[in-house]
């Protein structure tokens, strides 16, 4: 910053990345009801649900709020399709042959995912496809799946990176950009960057996990900490936190600092960020914007839609879960495909799950409003979706 030069230090940063495997994520808080109003209107959520950050509604709350007669039955294929007009970003970290933690899994066990991704039925994308499905709204395949590495160790190239040429898949892998330019950083082996070009010549994209972020500080004098991504750090020289401005000057020059080396050592002309431990909130997404990194990625658990600001992705990478039940989990996760007949029109919808009791299928409530044109806003953080009529939405505007 322009009046404490120390966080521009490069010894700064090093301190920083020697800390990003000791913290721990944070809890999640109580849960919040589910909210729902029609034009202003709080009405009743029945037996609407939160599905992997979805909003899920019953036939029956379409009719009563919306006036449409609404019908399902069974979609047959011939051909095994799981989910379309989404992708399954799957989420890896690190690869040994015998894994000495849950959250590494064993070469074995990746070598046979990939074999039951092909066997299955699933299409493994590249990020510029994943790129253009985001941002220009072009089609993926069904059963898309985007194959994604966090931390950069070189593991992925010694034991992943093989398996996946075997199968002729890409992938991308997010690196903490300083480790690559500090390699006397201790810890676990990372990419060097001559790795890094030797597997982007074959498929492999290599993108930003911040500079030196991927860590824990201060938040205030008492020692509470939270990512260095999303908290507004302690200045103990000053006696307070950061304001609004230092915060987006800090991490905004940590992620300049990312792209500039990526473009420098790989000529890189995608921008994506996966966030550390996923942490993120409307500040930080403000500085990926003035940016312009529109490929953001969390930890949160889902299919990634065209939509979302931050794709949700699927934790893949752990030794305790076999390869088959990943597999189960990937099919299980984009629903059932049903047809749904809406005023005697038949349209197809991804359902994830069947209602309790008689309630029928739960719809996708943003698919069924993209179609139909109703207007919505769904807060995540305060679980409030907000519907608004076409008619509605027409008399405001006038």
């Amino acid at each position: 910053m322009r009046n404490r030069s120390y966080w521009n230090n490069y010894q700064w940063a090093r301190l920083l990345v020697l800390t990003v495997f000791l913290a721990s994520a944070c809890g999640r808080g109580e849960e919040k009801p589910l909210t729902i109003t029609v034009n202003g209107k709080e009405v009743s959520r029945a037996a609407a649900e939160v599905v992997n950050n979805q909003v899920m509604v019953p036939l029956g709350f379409l009719e009563e709020h919306f006036q449409v007669k609404a019908g399902w039955s069974e979609s047959r294929q011939e051909a095994p399709v799981y989910y379309s007009g989404k992708v399954a970003v799957l989420m890896y970290h690190h690869v040994m042959d015998k894994p000495n933690k849950d959250e590494i899994i064993s070469t074995a066990q990746f070598e046979k995912q990939m074999e039951l991704l092909k066997t299955n039925g699933f299409h493994v994308i590249g990020l510029k496809e994943y790129a253009a499905f985001k941002v220009e709204g072009a089609p993926v395949p069904d059963n898309a799946v985007l194959i994604t590495f966090d931390d950069g160790y070189e593991s992925f190239y010694k034991k992943a990176f093989p398996i996946l040429q075997k199968y002729g898949y890409p992938a991308v892998n997010f690196i903490i950009v300083a480790t690559a330019d500090h390699l006397d950083i201790t810890g676990v082996p990372k990419l060097t960057w001559d790795q890094m070009r030797e597997l982007k010549a074959s498929g492999v994209d290599f993108m930003s996990h911040t500079y030196a972020l991927h860590a824990y500080g201060f938040v205030n004098e008492k020692g509470k900490k939270k990512p260095l991504t999303t908290g507004h750090l302690y200045l103990p020289g000053y006696g307070r936190q950061e304001t609004d401005e230092e915060y987006a000057e800090r991490v905004t020059e940590d992620l300049m600092l990312a792209e500039k080396r990526l473009r420098e050592e790989l000529g890189n002309t995608i921008s994506a960020l996966s966030f550390p431990y996923g942490a993120h909130h409307e500040e930080l997404l403000a500085v990926t914007r003035k940016l312009g990194i529109r490929l953001l990625f969390t930890i949160q658990s889902g299919l990634t839609l065209r939509d979302e600001p931050a794709a949700m992705r699927i934790n893949a990478g752990r030794s305790v879960v076999s390869p088959d039940e990943v597999i189960e989990r990937l099919k299980r996760a984009g629903g059932l495909p049903l047809t749904i007949t809406i005023d005697g029109v038949q349209e197809e919808y991804s359902v994830v799950r069947m209602g309790a009791g008689d309630s029928g299928p739960l719809i996708p409530l943003r698919e069924f409003c993209r179609r139909h044109q109703v207007e919505i806003h769904w807060n995540k953080q305060a679980k409030k979706v907000e519907l608004f009529t076409r008619q509605m939405v027409t008399e405001s505007r006038t």
